[in-house]
């Protein structure tokens, strides 16, 4: 009798570990995956090689200005707020041919604006593109530039603006990138 109460306590621990391990297991996977959809930043750094460059990701966020007392007549401060810095990341910014395409993306959902500017010394070549929403993030559209806009090969300061529709959200990022003629 003794002997199979042993086995039944025997069996019965080996369920209860199957059981304590499989939720444990379990919660890792949603832990995993939760994280994973939540903070798409939050990966190491891509790096994307092609037949003509090597580009590596990069995240920034926008820098706020100096805050300045801008009272009213009537020593009232204005009520304006400043944007919310939304962390931006490049994905590919390379030439291809005589054609230099940028991919980049804002964490943040909502609609906008992008504004790519690109500059060497005095030279200045300004673009804009609207935003697509993607779930957990919004992508600035592909931009495609004709090399022959640039005037002159070098390295480029590239500076991508996001700005939310409402204004209320905005992010920066900066890159060197090469351009060649």
């Amino acid at each position: 009798m003794k002997s199979k109460t042993k086995k039944n306590q025997k069996r019965t621990y080996l369920i209860i570990a199957a059981v304590v391990a499989a939720v444990v297991i379990a919660g890792l996977v949603i832990g995993f995956y939760v994280a994973g959809r939540t903070a798409p930043n939050s990966a190491a750094p891509n790096t994307e090689t092609t037949n003509e460059t090597t580009t590596t990701e990069q995240e920034g966020t926008v820098d706020k200005p100096n805050k300045t007392d801008d009272t009213q007549p009537d020593g009232v401060p204005p009520t304006t707020t400043e944007p919310t810095n939304a962390s931006m990341v490049i994905v590919d910014a390379s030439q291809y041919g005589s054609t230099f395409e940028v991919r980049s993306y804002v964490n943040a959902v909502e609609a906008g604006t992008c504004t790519y500017t690109f500059v060497l010394g005095s030279q200045k070549v300004t673009k804009q593109t609207e935003t697509l929403m993607n779930g957990d993030t919004t992508s600035c559209s592909t931009l495609d530039v004709s090399t022959s806009e640039f005037g002159s090969s070098g390295n480029w300061q590239l500076t991508i603006d996001y700005r939310a529709t409402s204004g209320a959200i905005a992010g920066q990022i900066k890159k060197t990138v090469e351009i060649k003629l």
